[in-house]
């Protein structure tokens, strides 16, 4: 009897030991959980756009709590970046903040009175540092990349004429003017584009077409032909 007393009281001390160390290890781990933080934002895979600029819109505390860490708020505000097409971001254990983004690319060249801009086919403005023009079209006038994205819905139906495109003027509800690798500039009313380009397509056939440099579709009705420069 004092022999299986003996054996359960080793026992019991062997289990009080172990759920001491157990808790122990328990409290050390929520302990460390709890002190967890954001040590370093990494921002990867930019070209065009500088990691401050990112940082700065996105305002993240370095030495930010784990607990604190709203990863819902971080996807709304990359998703409100026009620089940002895509991205991931993950969280190491280390605490280090991984952001992986793919640029988006810029549509065209807006010369606005002498300023400089990158924008898409909605027409915001693209805060690059640096983009390589490639073949991208200059676009001019005020106001002119609010007006884009509409002209450009047309456009995509027209694949050739929008491979030929150079430059675009707006001048506000006057005309769009298009100017073309040929030398040929077309005007075109801010209104009922389409229907006006369904025209042009035709038009384009004749000889008379071939002759002229200019071609002014801005009257309802009528179209005029001249070898006249269009100037920007």
């Amino acid at each position: 009897m004092s022999r299986i007393f003996l054996i359960f009281f080793l026992l019991l001390i062997v289990t009080i030991i172990a759920f001491s160390d157990l808790n122990k290890f328990k409290s050390a781990s929520i302990d460390t959980l709890f002190t967890k933080k954001i040590e370093k934002i990494k921002i990867l895979n930019l070209n065009n756009i500088s990691e401050q600029y990112i940082l700065n819109f996105l305002n993240i505390e370095k030495n930010k709590s784990f607990w604190n860490f709203n990863p819902k708020e971080l996807k709304k505000k990359l998703g409100k970046i026009n620089e940002v097409e895509s991205f991931e971001f993950y969280l190491t254990p280390s605490g280090i903040l991984e952001i992986s983004i793919k640029e988006n690319s810029p549509f065209m060249i807006w010369n606005n009175n002498g300023k400089i801009n990158y924008i898409d086919k909605d027409g915001k403005i693209l805060n690059f540092n640096y983009f390589s023009p490639l073949d991208l079209i200059y676009l001019y006038g005020n106001d002119a990349n609010k007006k884009i994205s509409e002209l450009n819905a047309v456009l995509e139906k027209y694949d050739l004429m929008k491979s030929k495109l150079k430059k675009i003027l707006y001048i506000p509800d006057v005309s769009w003017n298009l100017f073309l690798d040929d030398q040929k500039c077309i005007q075109i009313p801010t209104k009922n584009i389409e229907k006006i380009l369904m025209i042009h397509e035709k038009v384009k056939q004749s000889e008379v077409y071939k002759q002229y440099k200019k071609i002014d579709m801005t009257i309802n009705g009528r179209i005029y032909f001249s070898n006249n420069k269009c100037l920007i």
